[in-house]
C-alpha cells in the first residue's frame, strides 16, 4: 500500500487522522471516511475534532473546536455539557471554582443581595415590603417610618417618598399621591396638609407652590410660561433676542418682518433692517443680505428689488435709493432674466459688442466667433481660402483641393475654372495649367498631360492641339 506523505496524528480511538480526515486502517486496505467536524460548544476532544466529549459538571466550553474545558468561576456553576456557567441564584453562593452546584445560605440568613454570590459571608436576613434591615445581621428588620417606604423585599434601607407624594403611616410599601395640580415642597412628606397648590403660568411662590393658599402674579412687562415658578425675578424672564414686549405686557412678541432682534446692555429690542438687507420672517436675530442680482433701497424691507434684464449687482447686499447699483452686463456677456446672480458669457458663434444686452448676436455665414465672450469686436470674417455656410459658426472650413475663396467673409468656395488646378486645400487662388498640360473641367486638382499626337504651347490650356501632318 502506498504511504501517505502528510502530517498525521493518532487519536484516542486508534484512528489515523490525516489533515482533519480520518482513515481507518485494516490489514492492507484503508477506508477514507469523511472530513471531521469541530467540537461544538460544551464539548471537547484532545484534537478539537470529532468524536467529542461533554464537559463535566462544573466546567464549560464556550468555543468551537475546544481541546479542554474551563472551570466555572467563583459564584458560578454548571451541569455537564455546558457552554456557559450560570450565576448562583439569590439565596445561594459558590466559594470554589469548578462548582457543579451552589450552596444555600443558612436559614437565619436566607438571602443574598444579588446573583453570583461568592461567599457565605454575603448571606443576610430577609426583610418584607415596608421594612428594611442592615446587611448581614440577625437583628429584626426595621419598620419604615412615615414619609418612607419599601416596595420590594430585602432592601437595606427605606426609600423616601418623592415630591408630590406623602405617607402618614409606619411600615408602608408605597406613597400616596397629592391631588391633581398639588405638590409637596420636599421629599419624605408625612401629611396630606403638606400638599399645596402648584402656581400656574404667570404666577410664582415659594418652591413654586401656593403659600397660605395663594400664589403671587408676575408684574406687567414680565412673564412666566411654566408652572411652579419660584419667584418673579428668577422665573419671569426678560424677552430673548428676536422678541420684545411693550409696557404692561405679560407675553413677549416676536420681532415683525423687516426687523431683527438686538441686545444692548442687557436690554432687547427690535431694529429695522438696514438698506441692502431684508427679513421676511418674524422673530429673527439678523437680516439677510439682498442676493446678487437684487438690491434694497430702504430700511425695514421684507424683500429686495430685482435687477432688470441686462443688469446685475455682481455681489450680495447692494443698497441704493434706486437701481443704480445694478450694473450693465459687460461686453461679451448678456442677461435675459431679472434678478440674475451674474451675467452669462456669450457662447461660441455669438457676440455682444454692447453693454447691458439681454441676448447675444449670431455670427452670419462667412463669419465666425471662436471664443465665448468676445468683448471688443464682432464676428471675424473667414479668411481667404476658407468659408462658413452656417450661422453661429465658431470656426471656418478650408476650401477643398480644386476650389478656392479669394475674398474674406466667403460663405462658399468657387471651383477652379477649366485650364487651372489647385492640389492644396485652403487656398485663395488656382494655378494655370503649364505648357504641355490641360484641364477641360472645373474643379481640377491636378492638370493632365497632353496625350500623344497633341500639344499645348500656352499656359492655361483647356484642350491640347493635334500635331499637324508630318509632325508629332
Amino acid at each position: 500500500m502506498q504511504k501517505v506523505q502528510v502530517q498525521s496524528i493518532i487519536d484516542s480511538l486508534g484512528k489515523l487522522v490525516v489533515d482533519g480526515v480520518s482513515v481507518f486502517s485494516s490489514s492492507f486496505t484503508s477506508f477514507l471516511l469523511t472530513s471531521l467536524s469541530n467540537c461544538s460548544t460544551g464539548k471537547f476532544s484532545p484534537t478539537g475534532l470529532q468524536p467529542c466529549y461533554s464537559c463535566p459538571a462544573g466546567k464549560h466550553s464556550s468555543t468551537i473546536g475546544a481541546r479542554s474545558c474551563d472551570n466555572c468561576s467563583l459564584g458560578y456553576f454548571s451541569a455537564a455539557g455546558a457552554a456557559l456557567c450560570l450565576p448562583c441564584p439569590t439565596g445561594s453562593y459558590s466559594d470554589v471554582e469548578g462548582a457543579s452546584f451552589c450552596s444555600l445560605c443558612p436559614s437565619n440568613l436566607p438571602r443574598t443581595l444579588s446573583e453570583g454570590t461568592i461567599s457565605e459571608l454575603d448571606c443576610t436576613v430577609s426583610c418584607s415590603e415596608g421594612t428594611a434591615g442592615p446587611f448581614r445581621t440577625e437583628v429584626p428588620c426595621q419598620t419604615c417610618e412615615p414619609g418612607k417606604y419599601t416596595d420590594t423585599q430585602n432592601l437595606k434601607a427605606c426609600k423616601v417618598c418623592p415630591i408630590s407624594t406623602y405617607q402618614p403611616l409606619n411600615g408602608s410599601s408605597s406613597c400616596l399621591a397629592c391631588p391633581a395640580n398639588y405638590s409637596t415642597a420636599f421629599n419624605s412628606s408625612t401629611s396630606p396638609e403638606q400638599c399645596l397648590r402648584i402656581c400656574s403660568v404667570g404666577e410664582y411662590g415659594p418652591y413654586g407652590l401656593a403659600e397660605n393658599g395663594t400664589c403671587s402674579s408676575c408684574e406687567p412687562g414680565k412673564f412666566t410660561n411654566t408652572t411652579r415658578s419660584l419667584s418673579c425675578q428668577d422665573s419671569c424672564t426678560s424677552c430673548q433676542v428676536g422678541k420684545t414686549s411693550s409696557e404692561n405686557r405679560t407675553l413677549c412678541e416676536a420681532c415683525p418682518v423687516g426687523k431683527f432682534g438686538v441686545e444692548e446692555q442687557g436690554n432687547v429690542s427690535c431694529a429695522a433692517c438696514p438698506s441692502g438687507r431684508y427679513q421676511d420672517k418674524e422673530g429673527q436675530v439678523e437680516c439677510v443680505p439682498c442676493p446678487a442680482g437684487s438690491y434694497g433701497n430702504d430700511t425695514q424691507q421684507t424683500a429686495c428689488y430685482t435687477c432688470p434684464a441686462g443688469l446685475t449687482t455682481q455681489t450680495s447686499g447692494a443698497a441704493s435709493t434706486n437701481s443704480s447699483l445694478c450694473l450693465l452686463c459687460p461686453l461679451g456677456y448678456y442677461n435675459d432674466q431679472h434678478s440674475q446672480l451674474a451675467c452669462t458669457s456669450c457662447p461660441a458663434g455669438t457676440f455682444s459688442d454692447e453693454l447691458g444686452t439681454t441676448s447675444c448676436s449670431v455670427c452670419q455665414p462667412g463669419f465666425y466667433c471662436p471664443d465665448a465672450a468676445r468683448s471688443n469686436e464682432t464676428c471675424s470674417s473667414c479668411p481667404a481660402g476658407q468659408f462658413s455656410n452656417i450661422t453661429r459658426a465658431s470656426f471656418c472650413f478650408s476650401c477643398s483641393p480644386g476650389a478656392y475663396s479669394q475674398v474674406p467673409g466667403s460663405s462658399s468656395c468657387q471651383l477652379c475654372p477649366s485650364g487651372s488646378s489647385q492640389s492644396e486645400s485652403g487656398t485663395s487662388s488656382c494655378s494655370l495649367c503649364p505648357k504641355g498640360k490641360f484641364a477641360n473641367t472645373e474643379g481640377t486638382e491636378v492638370c493632365s498631360d497632353c496625350p500623344a499626337g497633341t500639344f499645348s504651347d500656352q499656359l492655361g490650356s483647356r484642350v491640347c492641339t493635334p500635331c499637324g501632318s508630318g509632325r508629332y
